[in-house]
């Protein structure tokens, strides 16, 4: 059979979780939220990061590049799938013991941290 790309990842996502059963908790990563939907029990919503708030510019891709800003942006924006689609996994904590990132760049990341209260 021929399948579209959206159909192709709904399968094989269905077969995994009736492979891996209902007792188990299925984790996507780098998956589509759409296709996801039903099929697993969390996934990880936020972009990569680094030590820095912005790092280098990737000029198509200003939402996804790695950096705290956007894994805070990205958590804080996908918030309300959570716990309604599946267990929101924001992915990483930073913690920083050195100069370098303003006070802005901690309260970000700690306001949103403090509202993901997804996978443990």
């Amino acid at each position: 059979p021929s399948y579209t790309r959206a159909q192709a990842m709904q399968l094989a996502l269905k077969t995994l979780r009736e492979g891996a059963g209902e007792e188990a908790f299925v984790m996507a990563c780098s998956c589509p939220i759409g296709a996801a939907v039903g099929w697993v029990d969390g996934i990880r919503i936020s972009a990569d990061t680094n030590d820095q708030w912005a790092s280098f510019p990737i000029p198509w891709d200003q939402t996804n590049a790695p950096g705290a800003r956007n894994a805070v942006r990205n958590s804080i924006a996908r918030q309300a799938m959570h716990r309604r689609w599946f267990l929101n996994n924001p992915d990483c904590l930073m913690l920083r013991g050195r100069a370098g990132g303003g006070l802005s760049d901690a309260e970000a990341a700690r306001r949103s941290r403090k509202r993901q209260r997804g996978v443990p």
